[in-house]
């Protein structure tokens, strides 16, 4: 029954997260380009590969807002994966092409568990890492989250204009890098069903 609820929770969790990003935005909270939203203090940022596996989390979700969506409510993620490695990904989800309230092409496959354990490993890292706001900071945003079995090994990991980088230190650079291997590499492992 636990893992029932917490499934039926995913999509709130996501909406919640969603939301509180959109209001303290909206309410002009402060201007950060890399939130991360996760249950332990801020520490040095580990070089990748040095935090111990942990077990897959029970949900992945990588959703785009390109520039200009902000007026849109049809968002949907680019890829959902579940713990078993089960995954949905829709390539359209975030595409100009796509009309208002069309819904994005869904392709079934599978993302191997190891990479989302190693994945998830990573977005722990980065987690407590600074990813800048560049100073062009309305240029769209990507979002990364990762639910684990408890609240307390989520994940949610947000970059502001990820494709910009004006006025941003070498290191959020390097952290932005990684945030974007990351995401490559998940999208990269998906295998669409035959």
């Amino acid at each position: 029954m636990r893992s029932l609820g917490r499934t039926l929770g995913l999509a709130f969790a996501r909406t919640a997260a969603g939301a509180l990003l959109v209001a303290a935005t909206a309410l002009g909270g402060p201007a950060v380009g890399g939130v991360a939203w996760a249950h332990a203090p801020r520490q040095p940022v580990p070089a990748p590969g040095t935090v111990p596996v942990a077990a897959a989390p029970i949900s992945v979700v990588l959703t785009t807002i390109p520039p200009g969506w902000d007026a849109r409510t049809d968002l949907q993620p680019i890829l959902e994966v579940r713990g078993d490695g089960r995954a949905v990904r829709s390539p359209d989800a975030a595409s100009a092409n796509r009309a208002p309230g069309a819904a994005p092409q869904r392709t079934n496959g599978r993302v191997p568990v190891e990479v989302l354990t190693d994945a998830a490993a990573e977005a722990h890292t980065l987690a407590t890492a600074d990813m800048g706001m560049p100073q062009n900071g309305d240029s769209g945003s990507t979002l990364l989250d990762f639910l684990g079995d408890t609240p307390d090994q989520d994940v949610h990991l947000v970059v502001y204009s990820p494709a910009t980088d004006t006025g941003l230190s070498d290191e959020q650079k390097a952290n932005r890098k990684r945030f974007a291997d990351l995401c490559s590499r998940l999208l990269d492992s998906f295998v669409a069903d035959q």
